[in-house]
């Protein structure tokens, strides 16, 4: 099926390509290439938005990362159960870091 829609449009070419661009464009769009001033108000704008949309993605990754460390919840505040394997597990790994901070 691309294969044939393909084929229409090279066949049919020329009923595609019916607009022609207004008179004096092609020399508006010289003239823009050829200027070589850009508008130091947008400039400066963009530079600005930059730099404001920077603060605000970094305000909010440390608000992010400071929310997630404060307000944690623990296996424990879930079950006794779980407390009780919390404490289980917090002490073996305690006791094998010990051990291997000892065979350093």
């Amino acid at each position: 099926m691309k294969e044939d829609l393909e084929k229409y449009f090279i066949e049919n070419r020329n009923e595609f390509d019916v607009f022609e661009p207004g008179a004096g464009h092609f020399d508006r769009f010289r003239s823009r290439l050829e200027s070589k001033e850009k508008p130091k108000g947008k400039v400066i704008r963009l530079l600005w938005m930059s730099v404001a949309a920077s603060v605000l993605l970094l305000l909010g990754f440390w608000l992010g990362s400071h929310n997630r460390q404060s307000t944690g919840m623990e296996l424990a505040d879930v079950s006794p159960k779980m407390e009780e394997a919390q404490t289980f597990y917090t002490q073996t790994i305690r006791k094998e870091i010990a051990r291997i901070e000892k065979n350093k």
